[in-house]
């Protein structure tokens, strides 16, 4: 066996640093790069330079200390373990996480922090008090050309250049003259939108009909694009796509061309249903702004509205109806509980899971087992599952469960949530399986 030694280790903070071709392209070859890399192309890296840095360009950096963030997803996916010493390649840019970190692009080049597995780099001024410290990198270098402009993701744009619509009129589609759109959009971070998308995408094409989905706001990150497509969207799209690392204090303009570009794009590849994903809470302001454009109005034919519980989903009806927007149904992590369910539909007038309509062009959607409704678990594991927490169908007379279209509450993504243990019930919650029919119970 033999053992080629590493190349030699890049000088740290040398301004305007060139370095011969082959021993950059060794280093940036080992280095670790990032998903929101993944449009770049680093064959056009030539050198180093140190400058005021903005968000969206590409940074050189080593880990220098491990936190919440241990592993960094690859443009391909996968989840690279990082080690102390890793050279990352990875994107400044801001983020708004209320469960995880609010963080700025600095305004030097002094150490950063990793604010996003999918390879965002920031400095962190707030965070959850459930979140450990931040992984802590030591920017190398911004990755420049042979001219010394730096690398910026809005320059490799993958969907290309976008145009204005001619006219200063938009044209207003309706449902029954071509595709539909159809939005989800939440009260808060891990109220289930991704999952609520996922599931109308499932829903539609298992109706037969070709779905496209964009996740339209929010941070760099692949998981929900590989959710998406994993649901049977073809294609699957994100902000990323179209040059930007994350849409949070972008300007509205931009936030609102990018919406447009990805659904125009998604229509344009003659997908049947289009599914909007727009990210956190209506009280972030990228998501309140778009949500209140014009554009976004004519563009989507119905809006799913994820909430945590029956409050925050009236609440949210009342703030899109303020701004024209009438929910088509309720879902995320309120389906989750048949009693929150019933309040929410007391307090709207709406089911949970079930809209009342459905803008298509033909009732073949419509059925039961169309978008947003999917039928009882379908896998043996997810009936055990349910079996342990409210009883087999004997027990519980025969009653069947609702129909949701999120994971039950307790935790986001395979983290228990507060005051749980994973794989159980919340400590005190007093939850305890039926006894069986067939012997006495043993509580008193």
């Amino acid at each position: 066996m033999s053992i080629t030694s590493a190349p030699p280790a890049l000088p740290t903070r040398v301004p305007n640093l060139v370095l011969r071709d082959e021993v950059f392209a060794a280093r940036l070859a080992v280095a670790k790069r990032a998903w929101t890399t993944r449009h770049v192309s680093l064959h056009s890296a030539r050198r180093l330079v140190w400058e005021t840095p903005r968000a969206g360009q590409v940074l050189l950096a080593r880990v220098t200390q491990l936190g919440q963030h241990r592993r960094l997803e690859s443009p391909h996916g996968r989840r690279q373990t990082l080690h102390l010493g890793d050279e990352v390649i990875v994107v400044l840019g801001d983020r708004y996480a209320p469960d995880q970190f609010a963080a700025h692009v600095p305004n030097d080049l002094s150490s950063c922090h990793l604010v996003a597995g999918g390879g965002v780099a920031s400095r962190v001024v707030h965070a959850h008090t459930d979140m450990r410290p931040a992984t802590l990198l030591e920017p190398l270098g911004l990755l420049a050309d042979e001219e010394g402009r730096p690398l910026d993701v809005a320059d490799h744009d993958a969907l290309g250049p976008w145009t204005e619509p001619e006219g200063a009129e938009r044209v207003v589609r309706h449902a029954d003259e071509g595709p539909v759109v159809i939005a989800v959009a939440g009260a808060a971070m891990n109220s289930g939108k991704t999952t609520t998308a996922a599931s109308l995408v499932r829903g539609a094409s298992l109706a037969g009909l070709r779905v496209g989905a964009a996740k339209v706001t929010g941070t760099g990150s692949g998981n929900d694009v590989w959710t998406l497509v994993d649901a049977g969207a073809s294609p699957a799209l994100d902000f990323g796509d179209v040059g930007l690392v994350s849409t949070y204090r972008v300007d509205r303009a931009r936030v609102l061309r990018a919406f447009e570009q990805l659904t125009d794009s998604l229509l344009a590849q003659g997908c049947e249903v289009v599914v909007i994903e727009v990210a956190d809470g209506v009280f972030q302001q990228e998501t309140a702004t778009l949500l209140s454009e014009e554009s976004f109005r004519s563009r989507v034919d119905g809006l799913v509205f994820a909430a945590n519980d029956a409050l925050g989903a009236s609440a949210g009806a009342a703030w899109l109806v303020g701004r024209g927007l009438v929910p088509l149904a309720f879902s995320g992590v309120v389906s989750a509980s048949p009693l929150a369910s019933r309040e929410t539909g007391g307090a709207t007038g709406t089911d949970v899971g079930r809209p009342r309509t459905w803008p298509t062009r033909s009732s073949s959607t419509t059925s039961s087992r169309g978008c947003g409704t999917p039928g009882p678990p379908h896998s043996p594991r997810e009936r055990r599952r349910r079996d342990r927490c409210l009883g087999p169908p004997a027990a519980r007379g025969g009653v069947p469960l609702p129909r949701t279209v999120v994971r039950p509450a307790g935790g986001h993504r395979g983290r228990p949530g507060p005051g749980r243990r994973r794989g159980g019930p919340a400590r005190g919650a007093g939850l305890r399986r039926p006894a069986d029919p067939g012997r006495p119970s043993e509580q008193p």
